[in-house]
């Protein structure tokens, strides 16, 4: 259940979803037909989870000059946070629809490739049908419009679906708009017909057998013909397992079995194929999945189907403490993993046994969780009181983070009532190494709850949920570590982005280098100190970006995230980012950022941690440690790919200094405070280094001032630098 997804090669898509209709023939004065609860959900919040599923990011819906259009817009911004909204002012047909949505468009949008896919909002469409037409499109070179007639005989009537480049609609919508006169109503047949006259090809067509891929309706009696097929098929899931995924107990211990008897069958060869062919590293998991699938057969009968999740440990090659700023991370998984056995229930009873007697059985029912917790939104929950005062009483449990993943997939999905299931538990991934063991437990148990409940989940918005789910047991990061378990593949660094979350590339790591994990010995214990410190590094960004926005008013189109704070989106020479960074405080209490920031409350960062023993907050060196590691992880795997070993090394080095708090000698003692300059006389001097053209000046050879590593990772860096030279 563990897998990959690559962005493709087709380029960005634009979805207009119509929503200004007047639903005349639905006999309903007071309710827009895409506002219609289908089994607790409204209808186009499911057209728009259909384009989600194929990878399609942004959405305008276009609404009506009315009061019900503020209807369908509380439908739709309740579940998406991606939606721009149209207004249409007179009912001009369909056509003048997509106008509104073409004149509500930046105007950069309206050139180049970008593609523009046109639907009803009161349509249903079936998993792959959008990705079937976008091949459909891609197949047929020139300027066209994209017309898909799905019909069944008898059952649907026609359905047209349109796909074109954005300016290609632009231009037929000018001179659409141009030949009319009067009232007429534009259809979007017509406009589709000026879109094709200078086309190399005109409209393709797509058949489609099943009408359950289509369902749609535009009257009471088909709207309850839907319902009724939605049903069928959502209780039919509700029953079934997913037999690629799920099998019986006793198959599973047969096939490991096979691969520990060195057979070479399918499931051998796949099996050891997961692990790069290492034999030593196959046997060695297959020896641990052979003693969960005994742990399980105590307590599950070996005729029943249960599935088998493995999670993998991972290590961040670049782009540390900056994922929850939007900057990239390169991520590698490791040999070590944590395995999951999962038997579902018929309750909403979650049941977590690990095979390490450390490590106590725990239960909970979801409906429990959900009725004892606030559920106005997830930063409520988690920010609550009630919430807070739990995990100081009982502290974090090892079972809290999977209770987390529980809790926040069912917050997304809020219309339906996740199963339980029994989890049974091992896992050789060092515990407290800085390896995201924790993360592997909740990547695993999102796994076990998407395949378990039968979830229709993009990879990327999975791991966006395991990320905010941990947010649960106090942390505030983001979700690098969930990205590499999920996402990672053996012996290739993988480069993903977010806000939103993307996979960017996948790049193999050169086969005569190894990459080395070493142990310090020390145990990296989520303890309330070690909090205390993520979330006051976490907010010095927060209150650093804060103060550059403040500061450059000018830019405030183009700053969503600490990683837009870079001199080509900002359009600026390079040396002009040291100069802005001179507005903030090399270091500053509470009360003197509180100043700085009149007006803003910044009790929402003063809640998540303890205010330091020294009551200092290094703005300046934190925010700059941020921009610079955004930088690297931005080229690192160019670099990799390149083959020049000799700048990716200089690049970890220049990285870790960033996060060091002391240097050694070559003995490996006497160690010395490490502080990186970040004074104004600094930056100065690295402005004037870029200007003369000194490469050591860039941005990415800039440690900055993050401060988070420990004298003893110190200590061995140095002593592995002096050993290689």
């Amino acid at each position: 259940m563990n897998g990959t997804s690559v962005s493709s090669e087709k380029p960005p898509i634009l979805s207009v979803v119509l929503a200004a209709g007047l639903s005349s023939r639905m006999k309903n004065r007071n309710t827009n037909k895409v506002c219609l609860e289908l089994q607790h959900r409204p209808v186009i919040c499911r057209a728009l989870e259909a384009c989600e599923r194929s990878g399609i990011r942004r959405h305008v819906v276009t609404v009506s000059f009315r009061a019900e259009a503020a209807r369908v817009m509380q439908c739709v911004s309740g579940e998406f946070d991606n939606v721009l909204f149209a207004i249409q002012r007179e009912q001009r047909g369909t056509a003048d629809a997509l106008g509104a949505a073409l004149a509500a468009l930046p105007e950069e949008m309206l050139r180049g490739d970008a593609l523009l896919l046109v639907l009803p909002g009161h349509r249903i469409l079936g998993d792959g049908l959008l990705d079937e037409l976008y091949g459909l499109y891609a197949q047929t070179p020139g300027a066209k419009v994209a017309e898909v007639v799905l019909r069944r005989s008898g059952e649907l009537r026609k359905l047209s679906i349109y796909l074109g480049k954005i300016a290609d609609f632009a231009a037929a919508w000018q001179r659409l708009s141009s030949e009319d006169e009067g009232e007429n109503e534009l259809d979007l047949a017509a406009l589709a017909e000026v879109m094709c006259r200078n086309a190399q090809q005109g409209h393709l067509r797509l058949t489609v057998d099943d009408p359950a891929q289509v369902l749609g309706f535009t009257n009471p009696e088909e709207f309850l013909e839907v319902s009724d097929r939605l049903r069928d098929r959502t209780e039919r899931a509700g029953r079934e397992v997913d037999p690629e995924e799920y099998h019986l107990l006793s198959v599973w211990r047969d096939a490991v079995h096979a691969v520990l008897s060195g057979d070479d069958g399918v499931f051998p060869t796949v099996f050891r194929g997961l692990y790069g062919g290492d034999p030593v590293l196959a046997r060695r998991q297959a020896e641990a999945l052979d003693r969960l699938l005994a742990f399980a057969a105590e307590e599950v009968p070996e005729c029943d189907p249960i599935a088998v999740v493995r999670s993998p440990g991972r290590v961040n090659v670049m782009g540390r403490h900056v994922d929850h700023q939007g900057g990239n991370c390169n991520l590698m998984t490791i040999g070590y993993e944590t395995l999951m056995a999962v038997h579902l229930r018929s309750d909403d009873r979650v049941t977590v046994r690990n095979l390490d007697p450390e490590f106590a059985p725990a239960e909970f029912r979801i409906g429990e969780l959900v009725r004892d917790l606030p559920w106005d939104d997830w930063q409520t929950l988690v920010g609550s009181a009630k919430l807070s005062r739990l995990l100081k009483q009982y502290g974090v449990n090892w079972a809290d983070y999977i209770k987390a993943v529980f809790l926040r997939f069912q917050k997304h999905f809020s219309n339906r009532r996740l199963k339980g299931m029994d989890l049974f538990v091992s896992g050789n991934v060092p515990m407290a190494a800085g390896l995201s063991s924790s993360s592997t437990l909740v990547v695993g148990a999102a796994e076990a709850v998407t395949g378990g409940n039968r979830l229709d989940l993009m990879p990327e918005k999975l791991v966006t949920l395991c990320g905010e789910g941990e947010w649960f047991v106090g942390t505030r990061g983001g979700a690098a570590d969930h990205a590499a378990v999920k996402l990672g593949q053996c012996n290739k660094v993988v480069k993903v982005g977010f806000f939103d979350f993307r996979v960017e590339e996948l790049v193999d790591f050169p086969e005569d280098y190894a990459l080395i994990v070493g142990d310090s010995g020390i145990k990296a214990r989520k303890s309330s100190n070690a909090k205390d410190q993520f979330n006051h590094r976490v907010s010095c960004y927060r209150i650093g970006f804060e103060l550059l926005k403040r500061a450059c008013p000018q830019y405030l189109g183009v700053l969503h995230h600490l990683r837009d704070f870079n001199a080509k989106t900002l359009g600026v020479p390079p040396e002009w980012i040291y100069r802005f960074l001179k507005v903030l405080p090399e270091a500053a209490t509470r009360r003197e950022l509180e100043k700085l920031l009149p007006g803003f409350d910044l009790s929402v960062y003063w809640s998540n941690h303890s205010e330091p023993a020294d009551g200092i907050y290094p703005v300046r060196g934190v925010v700059l440690y941020g921009l610079a590691e955004c930088a690297r992880s931005a080229m690192f795997v160019d670099v990799l790919r390149s083959d020049d070993m000799e700048k990716v090394g200089h690049l970890m080095n220049v990285s870790h200094d960033g996060d060091r708090v002391v240097r050694f000698d070559a003995d490996g003692a006497n160690p010395v405070p490490f502080h990186y300059d970040s004074s104004d006389a600094a930056l100065d001097r690295l402005v004037a280094g870029l200007e003369r053209g000194d490469a050591a000046a860039a941005l990415c050879e800039q440690p900055g001032g993050y401060r988070c590593s420990l004298p003893d990772i110190d200590r061995m860096v140095d002593l592995a630098l002096d050993e290689g030279e």
